[in-house]
């Protein structure tokens, strides 16, 4: 029995390989946009208890009070910052899966391709070998003329 060889072999490791890139720049992409989220919640927290800090009737200081509202506008601009950074890296990690899945259509397209190949290949063998057995059989079992 011959074994089956896929012509488009090549190309089926190519897009393997392709796939595997698609994955690890997909998986970069929603590194960074949780790093970026931690980021901009811990901003967040502290912003939440400056503010905590600015209620408190204890704090009555002028300077400190113009210095904590100060403090607590930079917080609020670097927020705002990390909502419009993660708005990019949610569009990257967008970009990126929209990648991967075409990268891995391709791939699947090919193996279906290779196992019908594969398929049709062991049919025809299976068919070659039982033809070669029925003529051995046929020659093996003629009634001998006398």
């Amino acid at each position: 029995m011959r074994s089956f060889r896929f012509s488009l072999e090549q190309v089926l490791r190519f897009r393997k390989q392709l796939e595997e890139q698609a994955m690890l720049v997909f998986a970069q992409a929603v590194q960074a946009r949780d790093r970026r989220l931690r980021e901009k919640e811990t901003l967040e927290a502290v912003l939440g208890q400056a503010r905590n800090t600015m209620a408190d009737p204890a704090f009555l200081d002028t300077d400190e009070r113009w210095l904590l509202n100060n403090y607590m506008t930079a917080l609020a601009s670097d927020i705002e910052q990390a909502r419009n950074d993660l708005a990019l890296l949610e569009e990257a990690v967008d970009r990126a899966r929209s990648d991967l899945t075409l990268k891995a259509q391709d791939r699947k397209l090919l193996d279906r391709l290779k196992e019908k190949q594969a398929s049709r290949h062991r049919l025809a063998e299976n068919h070659k070998e039982q033809q070669d057995n029925d003529d051995i059989a046929t020659i093996r079992f003629t009634p001998s003329t006398v």
